[in-house]
Order: C-alpha cells, then sequence, then structure tokens
C-alpha cells in the first residue's frame, strides 16, 4: 500500500479537485443492499445513526457519536473507511483525506468568513 500523506484541502486545486471527484463518484455509487442509499449517503446514514444512539441507552443526552469516551475512535474510524473507499473510488491508494484548516480564518470577522476560500 503507498503511503498516504493528508494536506490541507486548500492546498492544491489537484487536491481540491480530486476530492470532490471522489466525493461525487461515492455519491453517484448506489449499493444494492443499502436500500438505494449512494456509498456518500450511507456514511451519512451512518454518523446520523450513531447521534441518536445513546451511551448508555438509558441516558438521554449523550450520544454515541459526539458525547462520550467513543468519540475520538469512532471518527477516526469512521475516517479511515471513507478515505479507503475515496482511494478505491479515485483509483489511488496513496490518496489522503485532506483536512481544513480553520485556523486560517479563525480569527476573521463573520462577513470575511463567509468569504473564506473553503466555501
Amino acid at each position: 500500500m503507498a503511503a498516504v500523506i493528508r494536506r490541507n484541502i486548500l492546498s492544491s486545486q489537484a487536491l481540491q479537485d480530486a476530492f470532490v471527484q471522489g466525493v461525487k463518484r461515492l455519491k453517484a455509487e448506489v449499493l444494492g443492499d443499502a436500500g438505494g442509499l449512494s456509498t456518500y449517503d450511507t456514511f451519512v446514514a451512518w454518523h446520523h445513526r450513531a447521534m441518536m444512539a445513546f451511551t448508555p441507552p438509558q441516558q438521554g443526552d449523550r450520544n454515541a457519536a459526539h458525547s462520550g469516551p467513543a468519540f475520538l475512535p469512532w471518527h477516526r474510524y469512521l475516517l479511515l473507511v471513507f478515505e479507503r473507499h475515496l482511494q478505491r473510488v479515485l483509483e489511488d491508494s496513496s490518496f489522503g483525506l485532506p483536512y481544513w484548516a480553520w485556523e486560517v480564518d479563525g480569527n476573521k470577522t463573520a462577513a470575511a468568513q463567509k468569504q473564506a476560500p473553503i466555501w
């Protein structure tokens, strides 16, 4: 397997284009056993379902995806699986899921943030 390097999404137009192309391919790929959901939509549904699962079940304020001890490992696993699917549809085992260096725009005014290149 090729080495994976994750880079800032704004560091390269080619990286942005590859990411968008990969997401579009995952949106176009319909899974046979997922009720007609696309591969991309399956990730959305998986995340949503985890947010609706309380940990422990008798609590009503702590969901499995965001408010408990599994927050970091759960999201890490979700993103690794998502990255593998992007690599598959892009046919590039070295493609790394890009990140957004949000601190670049964090100190800007609200109006300036709306004009940030990420959007």
